[in-house]
């Protein structure tokens, strides 16, 4: 049986965290392990080949590097961890970054070179498996305002952002085939 990789996308305050929390503990350690910024390893910022206009003025060409690169680091990460592990958790991925970085960049990056990660080389030895966290927009709101370690950006991204940001997830969504749920049926899915 193939190695499941889980991808768990949604912005800040969406329960990832917590999800991804509950669903360890209900795992053996043994077979299952949690990543996180896998787009920043052995010591190279794939997200700079997109993002860095000093490295390649076109935003076409630095978008096909990033989709090269990153689909190579993940193949090589995944496939490699999938020999020890039956179970892979990922805390956002390459997602996150093009629904966020829409706007930090002068040109909205997803509507002018969004280019799925290849996945076959990886779907050769895992299935894969994306969940994006929604959440209602009160909720979101009252978790947002209880939430400690708010910095400015943070601030400016909910009070400004948060449904742009969200409306970037649900368009890379219908891409990706990410499954849609809400916060409560994954804990019910996952958990109980």
């Amino acid at each position: 049986m193939k190695p499941l990789v889980i991808v768990f996308e949604g912005i800040d305050c969406s329960g990832k965290s917590n999800i991804i929390r509950l669903v360890m503990n209900e795992l053996d350690s043994n077979k299952a392990i949690l990543l996180k910024g896998v787009d920043n390893v052995d010591e190279k910022n794939y997200r700079d080949l997109l993002v860095n206009k000093d490295i390649i003025t076109d935003v076409h060409i630095r978008a096909t590097l990033y989709n090269s690169a990153l689909s190579e680091c993940y193949e090589k990460i995944l496939t490699s961890i999938a020999l020890k592990k039956e179970i892979i958790l990922l805390d956002r991925s390459h997602i996150s970054m093009f629904a966020y970085q829409h706007k930090a960049n002068p040109i909205n990056i997803f509507n002018n070179s969004y280019t799925k990660v290849r996945w076959e080389k990886i779907l050769a030895t895992c299935n894969v498996v994306f969940i994006y966290l929604n959440v209602d927009e009160n909720i979101l709101k009252e978790r947002y305002s209880n939430k400690e370690d708010k910095d400015y950006s943070d601030i400016v991204t909910f009070t400004d952002n948060y449904k742009s940001i969200i409306r970037e997830y649900n368009k890379i969504q219908s891409i990706e085939d990410m499954c849609y749920y809400q916060f409560h049926n994954v804990i019910s899915i996952f958990v109980l």
